[in-house]
C-alpha cells in the first residue's frame, strides 16, 4: 500500500501540488504521445504524492476496483480501499454520473478531473475535493487501468465521507504531443468552460463535458 503519513489537511484542491505531480509523472511516461503502461508505473517516481495516489482496474463497463490506494484516499472511508469499487467514494445519487466518467477515461481514452463536495452533517463540516484519473494500458495493451489521485480540502473527521460531483471535464487523448488546453471553472454557473477552445461535446453524465482533440 502506498503511504507516506501525510496529513489529511491539504492545499486548495483545484490545482494541488499532489495532483500536478501525478499528472506530470504520467505525462513523462508517455512514449510518442501514447497511453503509458501500468507496468511502467514506479511508486518511487511519485514520492511526494503517494499518499493521494491510487490505481484502478476495470471490472466491467462503468465499474473499476481499487488495486492500490494511498493513505489519504483510505482516510475518506476510514479503511483500506484495496479491492473495493472506486464508486464507494460517492453518494448513491452521484454514482451513475461517475460511471459515465469512468467509461470516458477507459474508452476515450481520456484524462478526467472531477471537483467533488461532501455535504455538511451533524458535527461534520462540508468538504471539497478534487480527483484526477489518467488512463493506463494493461498487459494486453488495452486501457484497463487508471492512475489517479484524490486531494481533500478540509478535515475528513472520524466518520466515512462520500462525495457528490460538483462538476467535471474530460479531454480525449488524440494527437501525440498535443498539449492540454487550459480549463477554467465558471463557478457562478457551475460548469466547465475552456479559455481557448469551445469544442465541448456534452455526454450522458450530468456533470461531464468532453473537450475533443484535433485529428
Amino acid at each position: 500500500m502506498w503511504t507516506t503519513g501525510a496529513k489529511t489537511l491539504v492545499s486548495h484542491p483545484r490545482r494541488s501540488a499532489a495532483l500536478g505531480e501525478i499528472e506530470a509523472y504520467w505525462q513523462a511516461l508517455r512514449q510518442d504521445g501514447h497511453v503509458p503502461a501500468r507496468a511502467d508505473v514506479d511508486p518511487r517516481g511519485l514520492q511526494r504524492a503517494l499518499s493521494h495516489a491510487f490505481i484502478l482496474e476495470r471490472m466491467a463497463p462503468g465499474m473499476a476496483r481499487v488495486r492500490v490506494s494511498g493513505q489519504s484516499v483510505n482516510q475518506v472511508l476510514g479503511m483500506d480501499m484495496r479491492g473495493m469499487p472506486i464508486s464507494s467514494l460517492f453518494t448513491a445519487g452521484a454514482r451513475d454520473g461517475f460511471r459515465d466518467i469512468l467509461e470516458q477515461v477507459f474508452c476515450g481514452p481520456s484524462m478526467a478531473t472531477l471537483r467533488l463536495t461532501s455535504r455538511q452533517g451533524y458535527l461534520r463540516a462540508p468538504l471539497e475535493a478534487e480527483m484526477m484519473m489518467l488512463p493506463l494500458r494493461g498487459s494486453r495493451e488495452d486501457v484497463t487501468r487508471i492512475l489517479g489521485g484524490l486531494v481533500v480540502n478540509g478535515d475528513i473527521g472520524r466518520d466515512a465521507r462520500r462525495f457528490d460531483i460538483k462538476n467535471s471535464f474530460a479531454r480525449r487523448l488524440g494527437v501525440p504531443n498535443d498539449p492540454p488546453h487550459e480549463i477554467a471553472q465558471d463557478t457562478q454557473h457551475s460548469h466547465i468552460i475552456s479559455l481557448d477552445d469551445t469544442r465541448f461535446k456534452p455526454t450522458k453524465a450530468a456533470h461531464l463535458r468532453v473537450l475533443m482533440s484535433e485529428t
